[in-house]
């Protein structure tokens, strides 16, 4: 795993299992931190981390969890997310570059 290129984290799960899907995005951010601070000192940033439900508009509405723990900071869930140019929405429903 290079650090230069680790640009996300993506776990899946069904719409009842959003807590443990929230718990298991943390488990693996904390694990990356840790590699990181490990082999190149370096630290990741939770003011820079998002947290963007994929779903259809009426799933993403019916999620309870606006937040997610991320190491010792908690992270808003966003409504959209730029990547490498590219803005995805929760909803899938705007891709614009």
């Amino acid at each position: 795993m290079d650090s230069r290129t680790l640009r996300e984290i993506s776990v899946s799960s069904p719409l009842s299992a959003v807590h443990h899907a929230a718990d298991q995005f943390s488990c693996c951010v904390h694990n990356v931190a840790a590699w990181m601070m490990s082999v190149s000192r370096l630290h990741l940033n939770a003011n820079k981390t998002h947290v963007l439900w994929l779903d259809s508009r009426h799933n993403v509405d019916r999620l309870a969890t606006h937040v997610v723990q991320v190491l010792a900071s908690t992270v808003g869930v966003v409504p959209s997310a730029r990547d490498l140019g590219v803005v995805i929405d929760s909803r899938w429903s705007n891709v614009l570059s």
